[in-house]
């Protein structure tokens, strides 16, 4: 159960109907350990859960994507002009959260030399 303020009013002891309000925790670009504190809980007991409650893990995986979704708009509003954002700041949130790389552009000149035999074997 969720009081106004977002933070669980239950015990920090691990219940099932947690699943159905922690998506939720995560709508407005939450980390782990800001859900974590909303439900009383330390970021170990956190893991612990995903890691032993298959339940628990596929409410956090859906949480985790509503976050990264907040943080992709905020992205693209700040790249649209409509907010005001430190670009560098979003793009290191984007790689250390969600695994984003950035990719390059490798272009390469590769002589490949094939014995005609080989050929022969691949028809």
């Amino acid at each position: 159960m969720a009081n106004p303020k977002g933070r669980w009013t239950g015990n920090s002891a691990y219940k099932p109907e947690m699943c159905e309000y922690v998506p939720s925790l995560y709508e407005n670009g939450e980390s782990d350990v800001e859900v974590a504190h909303a439900l009383g809980i330390s970021k170990r007991s956190l893991y612990e859960w995903i890691n032993t409650k298959p339940e628990f893990a596929l409410a956090i995986e859906e949480g985790k994507q509503r976050s990264e979704v907040w943080w992709h708009k905020l992205g693209r509003a700040g790249a649209a002009g409509k907010v005001n954002i430190q670009a560098r700041v979003w793009l290191a949130n984007m790689k250390n959260r969600f695994n984003w790389v950035e990719s390059e552009r490798v272009e390469s000149n590769i002589t490949l030399h094939v014995h005609e035999d080989t050929l022969k074997d691949l028809k």
